[in-house]
């Protein structure tokens, strides 16, 4: 899920994907007034990776298991797991996913 705008920007969320070993990513284009954390209930999305602190935050008080990409702008969170690649959370996600 992406909320980036912009010419091109679902292309480009399509390649960084792909260029960090996912060959086939499913992409959202979040909008304005969306939030990602709504989109993951509706689509009945259970675990949410993001890096941004709001949006973390926002999924884990909506009762989600939210896992961060490791940053120096949101490393003050707390309880939140993470990782400093997308290996590793996406792993970790998995390993989520299967308890709940």
């Amino acid at each position: 899920m992406t909320r980036r705008e912009g010419l091109g920007a679902w292309e480009q969320t399509v390649l960084w994907l792909q260029n960090h070993g996912i060959e086939e990513p499913l992409v959202v284009r979040v909008r304005s007034g969306e939030e990602k954390w709504e989109i993951c209930q509706r689509m009945g999305i259970r675990v949410l990776i993001d890096d941004n602190p709001k949006t973390l935050m926002a999924a884990k008080e909506a009762g989600m298991d939210a896992l961060r990409i490791d940053w120096p702008y949101n490393e003050h969170l707390i309880g939140i797991p993470y990782g400093d690649r997308l290996a590793s959370v996406l792993g970790y996600g998995t390993f989520i996913a299967g308890l709940v």
